[in-house]
């Protein structure tokens, strides 16, 4: 990402780092050039999060965390209830979630919409990415996601409203995550759309072989009257399961 111009670091092991927004919507967000770190574990917060922006905010050149380096962080970015948002040129080492999306715990934001990430990557964070429940339009492209225990996590942890949908480029690369590349779990929307063309490669491939039979590329635990359209996608080298459809 170059060199950032600010460096921020976290001191408590509770609570975000940097927020931006809050209850009432807000517009054209803007940042760049900056870097997050923290010297002490944390236990929960992020280090960015966004609230209530709409209409073409944008974050890039960011470091969230640091490689081989001391991985205190929790949250990456948190996007919560926004709309029409730009993440570019981005690193992210965290140990929760590396993008969290919903559209907000009110459960009452049917807009929470449209967030494009492109050139960067989500390393061994628990969930790679995020979608939590409330969210359409999620794009996907010159993004590798590698390792933890899932690099997309789909369900409704955050937000009880369904999500709609989620575009996964062929310049997307999901790897070497322990559960699954893909893991939809998704409960309440009715006709959920995936598409996916993404290079999704060795699940369970770092797990322990206690877990690697429940290893899969793309898991699919719930996902009712959705349509998941896999095409010119390369699946391959899964320690047990390219596709699981669990879903009954």
């Amino acid at each position: 990402t170059g060199t950032p111009t600010s460096h921020i670091i976290g001191t408590s092991a509770g609570g975000d780092i940097l927020v931006a927004g809050g209850a009432t919507r807000h517009r054209n967000l803007t940042i760049d050039s900056i870097k997050i770190t923290s010297n002490i574990l944390k236990t929960s917060g992020a280090a960015i999060h966004i609230i209530g922006y709409q209409n073409k905010s944008t974050i890039k050149n960011v470091e969230i965390g640091e490689y081989n380096g001391h991985n205190y962080l929790y949250d990456g970015i948190i996007f919560e209830h926004t709309n029409v948002t730009y993440l570019d040129t981005f690193n992210i080492y965290c140990t929760h979630d590396g993008i969290l999306i919903h559209g907000g715990a009110n459960n009452s934001n049917p807009d929470s919409s449209d967030l494009f990430l492109n050139n960067g990557f989500v390393i061994n964070a628990t969930n790679d990415i995020h979608v939590a429940g409330g969210f359409g339009g999620l794009y996907v492209q010159n993004t590798l996601l590698f390792g933890g225990s899932n690099g997309l996590l789909i369900d409704n942890a955050y937000c009880l409203q369904g999500n709609r949908e989620i575009m996964l480029s062929n310049t997307t690369c999901i790897d070497g995550c322990n559960n699954a590349l893909i893991y939809a779990n998704e409960t309440i929307s009715r006709g959920m759309f995936i598409s996916c063309s993404a290079f999704l490669s060795g699940a369970g491939y770092y797990a322990d072989p206690s877990i690697q039979p429940y290893a899969a590329n793309i898991k699919i635990q719930s996902l009712p009257y959705g349509n998941f359209n896999i095409h010119n996608c390369i699946c391959k080298a899964s320690a047990q399961n390219g596709i699981w459809i669990n879903d009954t």
